[in-house]
């Protein structure tokens, strides 16, 4: 399991969650409501050897930000949609996101 720990002053808690990523595009998170913000977004692709893909948009495109094995990328003040996919086999993908 994942465990990712961060100090600040605007947020108290993560909220995490496994996702399995295929080779088909698959929505994780949708957008924010107006008025909330998210202010961090923490993604890791947990596969010891498939790349996973990240997708911030709702459009129907099937390219997106490369995530290699055992990494992980992060966005500050990111309100969009996430959505996933995988460049072959399945592989675990772990989502940590902080809500104001």
């Amino acid at each position: 399991m994942s465990h990712v720990k961060i100090s600040s002053p605007f947020f108290s808690k993560l909220v995490h969650q496994q996702v399995t990523a295929t080779g088909t595009v698959s929505s994780v998170l949708a957008a924010v409501n107006p008025g909330e913000k998210r202010i961090l977004l923490i993604i890791q692709n947990k596969s010891a050897d498939v790349v996973s893909a990240i997708l911030t948009s709702d459009v129907a495109i099937t390219e997106g930000i490369a995530i290699q094995p055992n990494q992980l990328i992060s966005f500050d003040n990111y309100s969009g949609p996430l959505r996933i996919k995988s460049s072959g086999s399945s592989s675990l993908v772990h989502v940590a996101v902080a809500n104001v």
